[in-house]
């Protein structure tokens, strides 16, 4: 079911929405959260890594966040971390499935630019 849902989330109009905030912060990857509503919310997050070119990191605390935004009730495996590409690389590269071992239960979108080329690891 988890899937099925996921897939309703990564809709294509999700990834315009990804594709525009990481066009605008490009050549800086872009980060941030999908939160699953009805439509989707597309969240951007800061990208605070020391190289943001070519890496992304997320500080924030995302329970916070989800309570701020008034999503009391969801749970990490709830959300789809994304994050760009400007690179135009698809795919998650090494550094991305580093970060996703220090953000546990999450499940991750890479969205390449410009394309648009989505892929959920």
């Amino acid at each position: 079911m988890r899937a099925l849902q996921s897939q309703l989330w990564i809709s294509p109009e999700v990834i315009e929405q990804i594709v525009r905030i990481g066009q605008s912060r490009s050549p800086r990857e872009a980060c941030g959260i999908i939160v699953p509503s009805l439509p989707p919310q597309v969240v951007e997050i800061d990208n605070t890594s020391d190289s943001p070119e070519d890496s992304f990191q997320i500080k924030a605390n995302l329970k916070e966040l989800m309570t701020g935004l008034g999503f009391y009730e969801l749970t990490p495996a709830d959300l789809v971390v994304w994050h760009t590409h400007p690179s135009g690389l698809i795919g998650p590269s090494a550094g991305d499935m580093g970060q996703k071992n220090l953000l546990a239960d999450f499940r991750y979108l890479v969205v390449t630019l410009p394309e648009g080329q989505a892929t959920e690891y």
